[in-house]
């Protein structure tokens, strides 16, 4: 079943419940996939010396970046609408 094919299947009432799905889908990629490779990078290929202020920072920063992707990916995979 193609993408085209699923969305035509549903009814009106349920179409804004799966772009919003869809769009927090990806919003919860982006926000994983950016925190994960900026916590790569801090950790990995920067040369930064652990324990100062800017290593700190970036790992506070991206890891809160991860945190919220894990969990808008979590809340949608325990709470969302299913398709009919």
């Amino acid at each position: 079943m193609t993408l085209s094919a699923l969305y035509n299947s549903v009814t009106n009432n349920n179409r804004r419940e799966n772009i919003m799905f869809i769009f927090f889908l990806i919003l919860g990629l982006i926000f994983l996939i950016s925190g994960g490779v900026g916590l790569f990078y801090v950790n990995a290929t920067a040369n930064i010396a652990s324990g100062t202020p800017i290593w700190i920072v970036g790992n506070l920063t991206f890891g809160t970046f991860a945190l919220f992707g894990v969990a808008i990916l979590v809340f949608l995979a325990f709470f969302n609408a299913e398709f009919d």
